[in-house]
């Protein structure tokens, strides 16, 4: 067994558990990638939904600190008047 790795070199295994130079023994194991690509979307959506939240609870903080800022100003402006 052929395999190509990220830095290039291409490695060869022995694909039968009797040998001691199979890829089982080397930690080597086939990825499901249509599992793996699943599972990065489901995470990808789930960050982004984070994201939003975080995001709309930040908007919702600021808004209430220019309202009470706000109040602060017109309770100034009625005890000059």
């Amino acid at each position: 067994m052929r395999i190509d790795f990220q830095d290039g070199k291409v490695r060869v295994f022995d694909n039968n558990f009797h040998s001691g130079n199979c890829c089982y023994y080397a930690g080597i194991e086939k990825i499901d990638t249509e599992r793996y690509v699943r599972r990065s979307k489901r995470d990808e959506e789930r960050l982004k939904k984070k994201l939003l939240k975080l995001l709309l609870k930040g908007r919702k903080m600021l808004k209430a600190k220019q309202e009470a800022e706000d109040a602060v100003e017109i309770r100034a402006i009625e005890v000059r008047k």
